[in-house]
């Protein structure tokens, strides 16, 4: 049963003008770029969520309207067009998933003007009010690591990243849970954005000689799909332990074409095998909605599908407001109860061929 929510382009919500009749909030979603590969899956969380709000409203409840800005264009464009959309009334929230350097970008242009609830992974930072990040942080990841090197016996790592806000912060607290715990960072490279796919071969190199047992990759999208590959085609998946916290999802894993080496480990806020009842009647709904050839509904998609509700709420009880996000990055205040996942620990999982086996951490 495919969901029918009206749906805009950024140019023709600006042209429409504002909409007091309608409820509209901004998507600002990966329809290119790095991130592209995300790009349906979220879409399609997103319109479950609206569905589910527009059929539960009657009455004088403003319907729910969504206009699409595609946050794999340039960060300062991205910026520049969800200001657009606030400052002329077009769009009274926000809901995004991009990388934190669109984030930062998006920050300085719109400040506090509406809610933005930002879905993917985040570095735990403040933000201004009525930014509020339900993405993974690193810290989150930490279990995930400890149990890696005691279950697998690996002491020596090798980190490589892309040069942007996230990898950075992350690789400075990976580096100092792996030496808590015992271990050494035997090489550590971030590469600059958009050389991926010209470096990797030679870095994966400097990674095989270094001596490490594991290696961990902070890379989004598709440039994690490049790293990936490159260590498949380089026999490093049978050779070393290989970690992706906070990117590696089932469409990545469908990208990569599977895996099965056993050494090919993600940590994520939900996959589809988790064996949570509210993660089973999401994916059962999700599945209902729009049938078995969609994307799976993975942890970035369930962090949006939060996001949506979440506003529905804000508007339900009039509240739609920037000072009812409550502290940065805290949570929302919200009066009764809340659909929103509270569940913030990561969960672990190990590749078996397209699909992931969740691991009791």
């Amino acid at each position: 049963m495919p969901a029918t929510i009206p749906m805009l382009d950024s140019l023709e919500a600006m042209l429409h003008g504002p909409n007091p009749g309608a409820f509209r909030v901004g998507l600002v979603f990966p329809l290119s770029g790095v991130l592209g590969v995300t790009g349906p899956t979220v879409l399609d969380a997103v319109s479950l969520a609206a569905h589910e709000l527009n059929a539960a409203r009657s009455g004088r409840a403003r319907k729910l309207e969504l206009i699409l800005v595609d946050s794999g264009a340039p960060p300062a464009q991205v910026a520049a067009q969800v200001r657009d959309l606030a400052m002329s009334k077009s769009v009274e929230a926000f809901i995004g998933l991009h990388t934190s350097q669109t984030l930062e970008h998006v920050e300085q242009s719109l400040g506090a003007a509406v809610p933005y609830i930002f879905a993917a992974g985040h570095e735990g930072a403040s933000r201004l009010p009525g930014f509020y990040c339900v993405g993974e942080t690193p810290n989150q990841s930490a279990d995930s690591l400890r149990w890696i090197m005691a279950a697998r016996s690996v002491s020596e790592w090798a980190i490589l990243g892309t040069e942007y806000i996230w990898p950075r912060m992350a690789r400075d607290f990976e580096r100092r849970q792996i030496e808590a715990s015992g271990g050494r960072v035997v090489l550590d490279r971030l590469i600059p954005l958009g050389a991926v796919k010209s470096s990797i071969r030679a870095l994966l190199q400097e990674v095989a000689a270094s001596g490490a047992k594991g290696l961990i990759v902070n890379m989004p999208g598709r440039d994690l799909i490049t790293a990936l590959r490159a260590a498949r085609a380089c026999g490093l998946e049978k050779r070393l332990v290989i970690f992706s916290p906070g990117s590696l999802d089932e469409n990545l894993l469908y990208a990569l074409d599977g895996d099965r080496s056993g050494n090919l480990y993600a940590s994520m806020h939900s996959f589809h095998a988790v064996g949570t009842d509210r993660r089973a009647d999401l994916n059962d709904r999700y599945r209902f909605m729009f049938g078995d050839s969609s994307p799976v509904l993975t942890s970035w998609g369930e962090h949006a599908y939060d996001g949506m509700h979440l506003l529905g709420q804000l508007d339900d009880t009039g509240a739609l407001d920037v000072a009812n996000l409550g502290t940065p990055g805290g949570v929302p205040r919200v009066q009764g109860p809340s659909v929103v996942a509270r569940e913030y620990r990561a969960h672990l999982a190990v590749t078996a061929g397209l699909s992931f086996e969740v691991i009791d951490v």
